[in-house]
């Protein structure tokens, strides 16, 4: 399948979603879930964004970038974990 063809279907699959509104619910209770199911099995860790130095760089408490596709900070500074940011 091209690229073409797979924004093809995110659009009308979008425009779907956009006249039933239960189905769009229905996508983000679906989201939760396995997000609340992934945090509970500790499938993806996020321990670096649950290290004391870094908590208070997260802006909301239950948005968390996973440890393996976390944003690095490439500007080296004196202070510890400094390569830490919530970009997600």
């Amino acid at each position: 399948m091209d690229q073409r063809e797979i924004l093809h279907r995110f659009l009308e699959e979008a425009q779907s979603k956009k006249t039933d509104k239960e189905e769009f619910a229905g996508e983000f209770l679906k989201l939760k879930r396995q997000s609340t199911k992934y945090k509970a099995d500790k499938t993806y860790p996020t321990t670096v964004a649950e290290m004391s130095t870094n908590i208070k760089k997260n802006r909301y408490k239950d948005i968390l970038p996973y440890d393996h596709s976390r944003v690095e900070l490439s500007l080296i500074t004196s202070d510890e974990d400094s390569d830490y940011i919530n970009a997600n």
